[in-house]
């Protein structure tokens, strides 16, 4: 087996008072893609934030690469190779396409190219003049995952990749995922429709109430489907 990029053990999670994490435990090998799933207010997006040091309050252990780090600062955590597209995808609307690429810097060694994010999306490359703002939702989506590649992450932290998409861009940007695990990308996807992951994800954990309640590799989801459709409906 390669090994672990994140290693998860018995974090807790606090928003102020809210104690959102119980003991979430899990990991993510070189050159997997690894799906956390459940229902909205599971603790999905708490997780994703946690590994980013972006609660409040964390204990246990994260370690990337084998390093730990609950107790590094906030500013550093890109820095060890995660790179984290959110939810709300956070472009600057004000800038244009091509601005919001220039603007971060790289940090890993395999930060792409401006030209080869156009390769691989196409209609930013049509779009490159125009503001962020005006782009379609799954534009917005693909850019801000053109921004974190650009980095040159390690591993890819994917927070609801598909929320509020039209079929057809789900359809896309299901593509634009396959295409980057085959080259290799590490990818922990949060993911509500399954029928999403279950296409791209090579092993699943379910969540609970923020807690781990099981995983399971490709090979055995069809023993747990009774358990899967218990946690998200399917």
């Amino acid at each position: 087996m390669t090994e672990p990029i994140l290693q998860i053990e018995n974090l807790h999670g606090w928003y102020d008072e809210s104690h959102v994490l119980h003991g979430v435990t899990l990991e993510a090998r070189r050159g997997e893609t690894v799906a956390l799933i459940g229902r909205n207010g599971a603790g999905k997006t708490s997780t994703l934030r946690a590994a980013m040091n972006l609660l409040g309050r964390r204990e246990g252990s994260i370690r990337v690469n084998g390093r730990e780090t609950i107790g590094m600062p906030r500013h550093k955590v890109a820095y060890t190779g995660l790179g984290y597209v959110p939810e709300e995808r956070g472009i600057f609307a004000s800038l244009s396409v091509q601005e919001n690429l220039m603007l971060l810097p790289s940090i890993g060694e395999n930060g792409m190219s401006v030209a080869r994010i156009y390769e691989i999306f196409p209609n930013l490359r049509e779009r490159r003049r125009a503001a962020a703002g005006t782009l379609s939702g799954g534009e917005q989506q693909m850019l801000a995952m053109a921004r974190v590649l650009r980095t040159g992450p390690q591993l890819l932290l994917l927070d609801e990749p598909t929320e509020g998409l039209a079929p057809v861009i789900v359809k896309a940007i299901g593509s634009l995922l396959a295409q980057l695990k085959a080259d290799g990308m590490t990818m922990l996807l949060v993911e509500q429709n399954f029928h999403f992951a279950r296409r791209l994800a090579d092993r699943f954990y379910l969540i609970e109430n923020g807690r781990i309640t099981d995983h399971f590799d490709r090979e055995g989801l069809e023993a747990h489907a009774d358990r899967v459709a218990d946690v998200v409906g399917v």
